[in-house]
């Protein structure tokens, strides 16, 4: 199982994801590296659902969905992208953030108790714990390799059987 988020939805292009983050000409964005991370995270492990498919292990990606958490405690609006500041007050301080932590568990308690997932492989549920489509880029099958292979030249080849 892997904790992935919606974020990964604000990257357009799998090779958006993919390319090195040093050589960006644009200004640091922490939302923008937190969606990149999650993109990779959810192609690397669609490739590893694709390897593992014939065997007893499967792969599940979940979306927890916004939370009340330490993380969206500390964010202020340069947190996000230019574009998405002017909302940043109704959604983190007043709206969908202020979710309980408890609450966002649903998909991840779903992706390792529920039944009726067993067997299925390369699943993404969405934060009320139901499987979901993702955003095109990270269905880019080329990508999902060069996902895999990035992680594993960062060292995170651990995750791999």
């Amino acid at each position: 199982m892997l904790v992935s988020s919606s974020a990964h939805k604000m990257i357009r292009r799998a090779a958006e994801a993919l390319g090195d983050p040093q050589t960006e000409a644009a200004p640091y964005v922490a939302m923008t590296a937190y969606a990149r991370s999650k993109l990779i995270a959810l192609m690397a492990g669609f490739a590893l659902a694709q390897e593992l498919k014939n065997g007893p292990v499967s792969v599940t990606a979940v979306d927890p969905g916004p939370a009340d958490t330490s993380m969206t405690r500390s964010m202020d609006r340069t947190f996000l992208p230019p574009a998405m500041r002017a909302g940043w007050a109704l959604y983190y301080r007043l709206g969908p953030a202020r979710r309980r932590a408890d609450t966002a568990a649903l998909s991840t308690l779903t992706a390792a108790a529920s039944t009726e997932l067993e067997g299925q492989t390369g699943l993404y549920l969405d934060a009320r714990g139901r499987p979901a489509r993702t955003s095109p880029a990270s269905r880019d099958e080329q990508a999902h390799r060069a996902a895999l292979a990035l992680l594993d030249g960062l060292g995170a080849d651990m995750v791999r059987p």
